[in-house]
């Protein structure tokens, strides 16, 4: 089969058409955690031999899932030890070959052991019920991220002339916001003070829709897939005051603008998001001028954003429909010139493709945050710093898992490093594919089955004792691509 330009197939459901007699017929699992991380299977060590693990799970609230691997599934037995309520296969709620159960009772504290038959495959899985007092659960209290942009901590300016360029960035301030200052120099904030408020507005709900994007949360704040918080930018109706911060408090916040040493964003890690974390000091938040630099300086993605590029194309303000096309009134719907609907079509993509590059950092940032990555197997950690286990990527140090699939709490690579590796091992024409590839990346699942769990309250870890308890310093690595790095390597931590 060959498929024309760039797709995305996806599976709904998985069926082995030529599976052997002896192939299994369902997966069992808790909390959509597959089978090599869930306890089911013991966990191969890449020196050889293999560890067992018991995940911890609260009381109520957790899922028990079947997914049948044959389009002709049997009947099912469901049963636990101890006894939930005996036979319990009625209660799973069957849709696309896959059943679910929220055990939404009390369950007892202590081991629970869960089994499944159907007269072809028999599995079982044992998982720990544990208490789950407030300091221990991620979400008990309302949960909002104060995103801040008008922190002013360094000076920007562009390294030299021309359609290739970085920021080079000093550390005093100069008295205009970090961020504004950054996007200023790429051409996308200009002379109208009301026109970079509203194209600042774009930029800005695209950050948040793909952060929203990555949690599984809907565009506009609904807690779609169970983890509940909001994101509101700094200034906006209801945004709480950063001097009213308290770690006791309501709100975490992060900042954007400038560098920091040696990497991409910088938070503090809260186990079990018990404190609120404020990541807007000089040492912490998402470095975007780091981040704009290595797409300024890279051509490919460079050229993107071309159309509004200071001494290539028309800086905002500059193109004779800029005030139509940022009207609030404005449809894009509606029959346009062809050169004012092209000007709103290039200014939405640049405001889409800025957001890509810094979504992706501030998401990992706020996972830690909220307690993401802790190091050990289960039920220590979720797999952070265990770079022994055979299904772990090179990705993996100090609170970080490089998981299968598409991570978000990976250490190391960028999202341009993440195109580089598919651009090598799939065939795809480049230049500006590269920039649709990364859209679709984006649209990707992000989060690990364990870590999605945690931030729904589904599952929890043992100890922060590797993380040294409270608040501490710490997480991941971003680098920037090697073509990028010109001075220290930044990385995400």
């Amino acid at each position: 089969m060959r498929l024309t330009g760039l797709r995305v197939l996806r599976a709904s459901r998985v069926i082995d058409l030529d599976a052997p007699p002896d192939a299994p017929s369902f997966v069992l699992t808790v909390d959509e955690i597959e089978p090599t991380m869930n306890g089911s299977d013991p966990i191969p060590l890449a020196g050889g031999g293999e560890v067992t693990a018991r995940l911890h799970v609260p009381p109520r609230g957790f899922t028990i899932d079947v997914t049948w691997l044959t389009d002709a599934p049997g009947t099912l037995s469901l049963t636990t030890e101890p006894d939930l309520g005996g036979e319990l296969a009625e209660r799973l709620r069957v849709e696309g070959g896959r059943g679910q159960w929220v055990v939404d009772e009390e369950t007892p504290l202590g081991p629970l052991t869960i089994r499944a038959s159907d007269g072809v495959t028999e599995a079982s899985l044992t998982v720990e019920v544990v208490d789950l007092p407030p300091a221990r659960d991620p979400f008990d209290r309302p949960m909002v991220w104060l995103f801040r942009d008008g922190t002013d901590l360094f000076t920007s300016a562009r390294s030299e002339p021309g359609p290739v360029f970085t920021l080079d960035v000093a550390d005093a301030p100069d008295g205009t916001p970090d961020l504004i200052e950054e996007l200023a120099l790429l051409g996308a904030q200009g002379d109208d003070p009301a026109l970079n408020a509203r194209y600042l507005g774009w930029i800005e709900e695209a950050i948040r829709r793909e952060v929203y994007r990555f949690y599984g949360i809907t565009p506009d704040g609904a807690p779609q897939g169970g983890i509940p918080f909001t994101i509101l930018w700094e200034g906006e109706p209801g945004a709480p005051d950063p001097a009213d911060f308290d770690p006791d408090g309501e709100f975490s916040m992060i900042r954007f603008g400038g560098h920091l040493d040696g990497f991409l964003g910088f938070s503090e890690v809260s186990p079990y998001n018990e404190a609120r974390v404020d990541d807007t000091t000089r040492g912490r938040g998402v470095a975007t001028a780091t981040l704009l630099g290595i797409l300024t300086s890279t051509p490919i993605a460079t050229d993107a954003l071309a159309p509004i590029k200071v001494g290539v194309g028309q800086p905002l303000g500059a193109h004779p429909a800029d005030a139509e096309v940022l009207d609030p009134a404005f449809d894009p719907y509606a029959a346009h010139p062809g050169d004012v609907q092209a000007r709103y079509e290039a200014l939405s993509q640049i405001a889409r493709w800025l957001a890509l590059a810094i979504a992706t950092v501030t998401a990992h940032e706020m996972g830690h945050a909220m307690g993401l990555m802790p190091n050990g197997l289960p039920p220590a950690g979720f797999f952070g710093d265990a770079t022994d286990v055979t299904f772990v990527g090179p990705r993996t140090n100090r609170f970080h898992a490089d998981l299968p699939g598409l991570n978000l709490m990976q250490a190391g690579g960028s999202y341009l490093d993440v195109i580089d590796e598919v651009l090598t091992t799939v065939e795809l024409p480049r230049g500006e594919d590269v920039i649709a590839l990364a859209e679709i990346l984006a649209l990707e699942t992000r989060l690990s089955p364990l870590a999605r769990a945690y931030l729904r309250g589904r599952l929890t870890y043992e100890d922060a004792s590797t993380m040294g308890g409270g608040l501490a310093a710490g997480c991941g690595e971003v680098r920037a691509p090697r073509s990028a790095r010109r001075r220290r390597t930044p990385r995400r931590r």
